[in-house]
């Protein structure tokens, strides 16, 4: 039986991009029980499908008592089996992250200890078998708060962490068996441990590592730091910014470009030499909500393009965000998932083999089935028209009076070139609502002349092309 999340409104604004698809979200179901369930990192696995990792608290609860809680589906997000483990000496684990080798063999890295006494963090790793069967578990204690921040598949087939272990900010390398194969102190300077998160390899053809390397201050310097396979430090680069400016996801450009980064509440582009290219905050508005959206996962496309997937806080509650743009940061759709009561994190984000779907998953409070639950989606990939399409010149409609107020029947519009074939007015759906064809006062000093009466207020996209395939728009906005 499938067990929905009930998004109650999928609002899109489709930009430049043709004529909309409907019905985007092609599922959408939540796992778990009547108790809380928490976090909720998915990975693709290599039989097809995925594996879901959270926690799972006992229900009713007597006692803090959180198993490790795993949940594996179809690739439409069925499931096929569930499992729990104990991990003695573990009454909450929080994980961080996850991650899939050659052997189809899945090592889960986090933190936890036993709330009922009272602890510090203990750093913990789990390695689990394809069945999602316990292999071996690897913890360490340290006289301080233990913890992996960060993970991803080596170069050379071994996982690769960050960590805070016995003390100090730590690189490493741990393979299969258990057993670190290579480690590396790392301390912010001479009077400062600091912390090392924000793992991603090097995209500039000579391998190894990127991490990014901080004191924790909200008001430092950070800094990248570059390692070799061996775990040798070989370049330092600066990071402007805040301390608490974290990196949570980074996705390689094509041919050695660079990298595009989720970082805090912003999007960077990056060269491959780690200098700012752009910086960009993200706007989301459906012509009823407008405000600022968090990007914290990315990933790359075929078509040369990147999905992101964050948060967008409406209705005292956190939504999933979607979005797809283009490595130059022009936002080409996006769309914010609402739902009644509680709030949607998001974890993890893949593309589907094939479709190149957007599968996102995480943990939503007040959920369906229990206190929180944790969930998946799948939405529909965003279609470019053609590579031509794609790339043509965008220029912008001059447009008046713009917002157009109400009692205002008309709209004025020009351009700097002529326009061929029809004007299209969308709705924040991509719907479209009017058309009108294009004459020549549209190229004049006084503009071509739309009858707006009777639009409903709201915002609307308006769009024409020229003959050598510039594309024009306006937003418009009649109140």
């Amino acid at each position: 039986m499938k067990r929905f999340l009930l998004f109650l409104v999928l609002g899109g604004l489709a930009v430049l991009t043709g004529p909309p698809a409907l019905a985007q979200l092609l599922h959408q179901q939540v796992y778990g029980s009547a108790g809380p369930e928490r976090l909720g990192y998915l990975t693709p696995v290599q039989a097809g499908g995925y594996l879901l990792v959270g926690t799972q608290q006992k229900t009713p609860p007597t006692a803090l008592d959180e198993k490790l809680y795993l949940v594996r589906t179809t690739a439409q997000g069925d499931t096929l089996w569930t499992r729990t483990h104990k991990i003695p000496g573990f009454t909450v684990i929080n994980v961080r992250a996850i991650c899939e080798n050659a052997a189809g063999q899945v090592l889960v890295a986090g933190a936890g200890g036993d709330a009922n006494i009272g602890f510090a963090d203990e750093a913990i790793l789990i390695l689990l078998n394809p069945q999602g069967d316990t292999l071996w578990t690897r913890k360490v204690d340290g006289p301080t708060g233990d913890s992996y921040t960060g993970l991803l598949l080596g170069n050379d087939g071994t996982f690769v962490l960050t960590a805070s272990l016995n003390t100090y900010p730590q690189w490493l390398k741990v393979n299969a068996a258990g057993q670190v194969v290579a480690r590396t102190n790392i301390n912010y300077d001479a009077d400062n441990i600091g912390v090392v998160t924000g793992l991603f390899k090097d995209n500039s053809g000579r391998g190894g590592y990127w991490l990014q390397n901080s004191n924790g201050s909200t008001i430092s310097e950070r800094k990248l730091l570059h390692l070799t396979e061996a775990g040798v430090v070989d370049q330092t680069k600066p990071l402007y910014g805040k301390g608490s400016d974290f990196i949570t996801s980074v996705a390689p450009l094509p041919n050695q470009g660079g990298y595009l980064m989720c970082q805090a509440s912003k999007l960077t582009r990056f060269t491959a030499a780690l200098d700012t290219v752009w910086t960009k905050y993200l706007i989301y508005t459906n012509g009823v909500v407008t405000g600022y959206a968090t990007p914290g996962q990315v990933q790359p496309l075929a078509d040369g393009n990147f999905v992101l997937a964050g948060s967008f806080y409406f209705a005292d509650g956190y939504r999933v965000y979607l979005g797809k743009i283009t490595p130059d940061g022009q936002v080409l759709r996006d769309t914010v998932l609402f739902r009644a009561g509680g709030s949607e994190t998001i974890r993890s984000l893949a593309v589907e083999p094939g479709t190149n779907n957007y599968v996102f998953s995480g943990e939503a409070t007040q959920g369906p089935l229990g206190r929180s639950d944790l969930f998946l989606g799948i939405h529909a990939n965003w279609r470019v028209l053609s590579t031509r399409a794609a790339r043509a010149p965008r220029v912008a409609f001059e447009a008046w009076p713009n917002p157009l107020a109400a009692g205002q029947p008309e709209l004025t519009l020009r351009a700097d070139r002529q326009v061929a074939g029809e004007l299209t007015l969308t709705d924040p759906l991509g719907r479209r609502v009017r058309t009108w064809p294009a004459t020549r006062a549209l190229a004049q000093a006084g503009g071509q002349r739309l009858s707006l009466a009777g639009l409903p207020p709201g915002l609307y996209l308006l769009t024409g092309t020229a003959a050598d395939g510039r594309r024009y728009v306006a937003r418009i906005v009649r109140e």
